[in-house]
């Protein structure tokens, strides 16, 4: 798992063409600075020869590009836990081993015009108890595997107690998809080397708008205007809980690391009594 702690944006101009792009750093923004620069250049000579610089699919390339909030649990391959604030504004914990699990509700149903113009309906109560089932299922069909499971705003999460994976591996990979991972989610774990679960309410999901600024946010007005929204943010997310608690499935021994993660995790996302989002 790499998530710099350093991130800057930079510039370069030949006559008309003007170029902007980020750079990181674990040690400097100073350094990240340089980084930035450096690469702004390089585009800008790509387009002045004529040649289109290349684009990296989101993950791919780069480290991932998100304010760090946390670190916890230094070893000498790096944090084992990061907490970050992602780009809709959300805090995200990222694991470099101990593996969550998003699975989405199956598509729901709608008939009539309805299905014809929105492609399906509310998932009904009964079918959320059968999807539960076959998740659960999907778990007890792996010997010596134990998860605690939450209920999501748009499915389950899984948190693995008793096993640490290699987020990379061929047979993470292999695994997530037999639990029902959601696919983009099981590409990102492979491609950013580690696990995530979202700790804090979408902000759409409580009638917020996302933060007016990207990160980094390297100037007073940016900074002031995403400090205005956080607080608000705060407020608002004060009334809803991300996910719930359900059960736990399987056997196996807690995991100092897995313990750890879930004590954290449950600190950011239960609330009892409060809608999910």
């Amino acid at each position: 798992m790499h998530i710099p702690q350093y991130w800057a944006r930079g510039t370069a101009r030949a006559g008309r063409l003007f170029t902007q792009a980020t750079g990181w750093s674990d040690r400097s923004v100073l350094e990240a600075c340089d980084a930035a620069r450096a690469k702004a250049e390089r585009v800008l000579l790509a387009l002045a020869a004529g040649r289109q610089p290349d684009h990296y699919a989101y993950g791919a390339r780069e480290p991932l590009r998100e304010e760090v909030i946390q670190r916890h649990g230094k070893s000498g391959d790096g944090d084992e836990v990061i907490i970050t604030r992602n780009r809709y504004g959300s805090l995200v914990l990222n694991t470099a081993n101990v593996m969550f699990v998003d699975v989405d509700d199956p598509k729901p149903r709608r008939s009539g015009i309805m299905a014809f113009l929105f492609g399906g309906g509310r998932v009904t109560e009964a079918e959320r108890m059968e999807f539960r089932r076959r998740v659960e299922g999907a778990v007890l069909r792996h010997d010596n595997l134990r998860c605690a499971m939450y209920r999501t705003k748009a499915g389950f999460r899984l948190l693995v107690l008793n096993q640490l994976y290699d987020p990379s591996a061929a047979g993470t990979k292999e695994l997530l998809q037999s639990l029902g991972a959601d696919p983009l989610y099981t590409c990102l774990t492979q491609n950013q080397k580690c696990f995530r679960a979202r700790l804090s309410p979408k902000p759409w999901r409580c009638k917020m708008a996302m933060p007016p600024y990207e990160f980094p946010r390297e100037t007073e007005k940016p900074e002031l205007a995403f400090m205005k929204w956080e607080t608000e943010y705060k407020r608002t997310i004060a009334g809803y809980a991300t996910c719930e608690f359900v059960c736990e499935i399987g056997t196996g021994p807690d995991l100092p690391e897995a313990a750890f993660v879930r004590k954290l995790h449950d600190a950011y996302c239960i609330s009892a009594g409060k809608p999910l989002a």
